[in-house]
């Protein structure tokens, strides 16, 4: 009978539907329980009058106030209220639609499970339980009304196998849902394999919400840094807001390093974190020292990420992303291959202000910019930017016809303040905020550019600009000649308030010229070649002529600069933030040339009968010519070329620069045409090319036409959840002696493999620098527990192998290995590691580190 629901009819009887034997009986029982009580079966619903019980048979289900039941056969006693419930066998034998027993939401697998409807109490054998991130599994339950249990030959785990690769087993335990399992004198068990490990008694926490507690160190041994307790530490459940992990590593030989994490959040509003490390490395012993074998030195890192829900302030958005280090932090304290081979880091920190309906944003911020081998830093400390985006404000609205060509005039406006420091982070002195303040810069910048874009003689487009600049600054130099004091120029320092103005003006002429060829004959339809030529024509006036020098704001003074008379201009702000109007006049001549090179063949694979290949994406050509120059009047000639090849898998970039000007016998450039010189038109200089490919298991599954369904994943020796696996107990381990179960012959993969060739002409020393290298990067996914990823590079040059890295993890369901290896250079290291994937059992764990100090030979 499927989907039969019976229930109380009246105050003390239960009618027993006619399809299961004729006529409707009747029979009497207790009110208390069937009033609420609702039952159903697949198969049979079978009820005894004289024995007082009802046996529901196949998919039987029981519902009962806040407790629920599912089996494969229930029976209800209806004189003891009582309710008896077990699996039934399939045609195979095996036992199947075990007992499920809910209550609030609580599941629990079982083998029998006997329950009262009075007392609410259970006596279960063999129950699967998962209680936070674990499983609890026992012979004998003894459930109290509170949902107590109490548990004899019992064990806990982390592992959601029904046999379970390790466990934490114990006689008697005690299980308060939700909070905390103890258990008496416990011993760890590993494939069935007891262990040594003995604890006198067992506590697990099995609150879901955070917790304050101590984080148990791990050991190692390093042969330069001496024994050590690694992430020793204690973490702070502040807030349901905001917590904090403090940990350190510690060494007998000196050396530290102490961490900070905070994490905070606000749903709906904003989340981040802000973390710091003190790094303290001694390797060696001093005595060392003049060999080289010694090292004694502290690094510190501080980094703060900020990100604010878009919802929360549409027009006001603050963002974070702050990265402070020392000059050695990445060498000495870290393996990862982005951090050592970065050379430099920054870090910004924006409050940006839209005004909506309004074309007006603000940005207020602090960035940061740092180098890590000479130490420099650059801070905007802080920068403020108002913007207006372009306005046309002759265009009339709603107009009909066609707008004039004064309403396509527009401009934007930009007002910037910025007070800017540089200093070398390890001369910054013993009061760091002094010298700060007196080596900071500071000035403001308005700009107003107008423009317009019009369409002359049908094909060509011609944008003329006029752009203005005003600079204020605060501070000033004035320069003088000094015959006494090692004749020189003095330089000294003015404060006050200084307007700087200047102004340029534009014309740029595009058009696109196009080109097709077509072909009958052979596989190759037709080539288009796209033509871009750009001719600009710019003037910029001599802002330290007598003529401008007022208007300008006098930025130039001339002044003696030797003893022989000569004058000169300096520069009376330099260094400033905004720069300075330019000295000399500018009369440019720009000019350019893009070109796309595609072609179309015929193919019988594609419906349209032919297919499109872009041959070259990108071909240009730039440089100037300045006419009011005195000398050197062609710039350097820029040409970049770009396209990929075998449908986008591999990239080509090339650029290469020619200069017009020769060179004298010591290789320094002179006011001498190539072409006189030498009869060449231009002299090369620095050529870059770089190739890339990246190509993966799917992509030759695209080329040959193979389908995914080769490639899918398949989870061997699982079992869904369902009514009768809530939990998601997995049914066991695939079959290890047949590797078809558990092998992909089809394994994932990718591969990405970079060349990168420069070449720079160094005519003083008369040879060419030449630098080639080789990246590569992969993953290969063997099975679908096993995964290797590495990291490389090589030096053509120099036969060197650049910094390495190779990882291996291996999935062991309930446990992670992995596998660390950088094997050559400085950061010379390994970390082997084999833990349990639970975060309650973070501590059950081996794991086996060497790096900077274990490997004497490479300091």
């Amino acid at each position: 009978m499927m989907g039969t629901t019976a229930r109380g009819q009246s105050n003390d009887s239960l009618v027993v539907p006619a399809s299961l034997g004729g006529s409707k009986r009747v029979i009497k029982t207790s009110k208390t329980l069937l009033d609420v009580v609702k039952y159903t079966a697949d198969d049979t619903i079978s009820i005894s009058a004289t024995d007082n019980y009802a046996l529901l048979y196949n998919n039987a289900r029981v519902e009962y106030e806040n407790i629920s039941l599912k089996a494969g056969k229930i029976i209800i006693y209806l004189k003891t209220n009582e309710l008896v419930a077990m699996g039934i066998r399939d045609s195979a034998g095996r036992v199947i639609q075990k007992p499920v027993f809910t209550e609030d939401g609580k599941s629990y697998n079982t083998d029998t499970i006997r329950y009262n409807f009075d007392t609410k109490r259970a006596k279960i054998k063999k129950v699967i339980t998962q209680e936070g991130e674990g499983f609890l599994h026992g012979e004998e339950v003894k459930m109290m009304e509170d949902q107590v249990l109490y548990i004899r030959r019992a064990s806990f785990t982390t592992c959601s196998h029904e046999h379970p690769h390790f466990r934490i087993v114990t006689q008697k335990t005690k299980v308060i849902p939700g909070k905390q399992i103890v258990t008496g004198p416990a011993f760890l068990e590993m494939l069935d394999i007891p262990t040594p490990v003995i604890v006198p008694f067992g506590f697990f926490p099995t609150i879901q919400k955070q917790k304050s507690g101590f984080i148990l160190p791990g050991y190692t041994n390093n042969a330069e840094r001496g024994y050590g307790l690694t992430n020793l530490g204690f973490y702070w459940a502040a807030s349901p807001y905001w917590d904090m992990q403090i940990s350190a590593d510690i060494y007998t030989m000196g050396g530290f390093q102490l961490r900070t994490a905070n994490r905070y959040a606000r749903r709906y509003k904003f989340s981040g974190n802000v973390n710091m490390t003190l790094n303290r490395l001694i390797v060696g012993k001093p005595i060392y020292a003049e060999f080289g074998k010694y090292i004694n030195q502290s690094d510190f890192q501080i980094t703060w990420s900020h990100a604010q829900d878009p919802k929360a302030r549409p027009d006001l958005n603050f963002t974070a992303n702050l990265n402070f280090v020392t000059t050695n932090f990445y060498r000495t304290s870290t393996f990862q291959q982005n951090n050592v081979l970065n050379n430099n880091i920054g870090s910004s920190i924006n409050l940006v202000k839209t005004f909506p309906g309004r074309p007006i944003s603000l940005n207020i911020g602090v960035n940061h910019r740092q180098n890590l081998q000479n130490g420099r830093v650059d801070l905007n400390l802080p920068e403020l930017a108002l913007n207006i985006t372009r306005v046309l404000p002759f265009k009339k609205k709603n107009a009909t016809r066609l707008p004039r060509w004064y309403e396509e005039i527009g401009f934007n406006y930009s007002l910037n303040f910025r007070n800017s420091v540089s200093f070398i982070l390890d001369s910054i002195g013993a009061n760091p905020l002094e010298q700060l303040l007196k080596r900071s810069v500071n000035g403001i910048s308005h700009r107003i550019p107008f423009s317009g874009n019009y369409r002359i003689l049908k094909h060509i487009t011609m944008v003329p600009s006029f752009s203005f600049n005003s600079r204020w600054y605060f501070q000033s130099y004035s320069y003088a000649y000094s015959d006494s004091l090692k004749r020189a120029v003095i330089t000294d320092t003015l404060r006050g308030f200084s307007m700087l103005n200047d102004f340029s003006t534009s014309v740029q002429f595009s058009t696109k010229l196009y080109g097709i060829f077509n072909y009958k004959y052979g596989p190759l339809k037709a080539l288009r070649h796209v033509m871009t030529p750009r001719l600009g024509l710019s003037y910029t006036p001599d802002f330290a002529s007598p003529s401008w020098r007022g208007f300008a704001g006098n930025p130039y003074q001339l002044v003696q600069v030797d003893t022989s008379g000569k004058l000169g201009f300096q520069n009376r702000f330099q260094g400033a933030v905004f720069g300075t109007p330019g000295l000399g006049m500018q009369g440019l001549v720009s000019f350019g040339l893009d070109n796309i090179l595609d072609a179309k063949f015929k193919s019988k694979r594609d419906s349209t009968g032919e297919t499109k290949v872009m041959l070259i994406e990108g071909f240009s050509i730039d440089g100037n010519y300045n006419m009011a120059a005195p000398d050197y009047k062609w710039s350097i000639v820029n040409v970049t070329a770009r396209t990929s090849l075998f449908k986008g898998k591999l990239n080509i970039n090339y650029t290469t620069s020619f200069d017009p000007y020769s060179l004298d016998s010591l290789g320094n450039r002179i006011p001498v045409l190539e072409i006189d010189k030498t009869g060449r038109l231009l002299r090369q200089q620095a050529t870059t090319l770089n190739l890339g490919t990246s190509i993966s298991s799917s992509t030759f599954d695209r080329w040959f036409g193979k389908s995914a369904e080769s490639n899918k994943d398949n989870s061997a020796g699982s079992v869904p959840k369902d009514d009768f696996n809530p939990a998601g107990v997995t049914a066991g381990d695939i079959n290890y002696y047949s590797p078809v179960t558990y092998v992909d012959y089809m394994a994932k993969w990718s591969l990405s493999v970079n060349y990168a060739l420069a070449i720079s002409p160094n005519p003083a020393l008369g040879q060419t620098n030449i630098v080639q290298s080789m990246m590569f990067s992969g993953n290969i996914e063997l099975t679908q527990n096993w995964n290797i990823n590495f990291n490389s590079g090589y030096d053509l040059v120099r036969k060197q192998i650049g910094f390495t890295n190779i990882n291996i993890t291996r999935n062991l369901h309930c446990w992670n290995l992995s596998f660390s290896w950088v094997p050559v250079g400085f950061q010379k290291s390994y970390f082997i590691t084999i833990n349990a994937k639970a975060g309650m059992l973070r501590d059950l764990k081996f794991d086996r580190r060497r790096g900077v100090g274990d490997f004497p030979a490479v300091l």
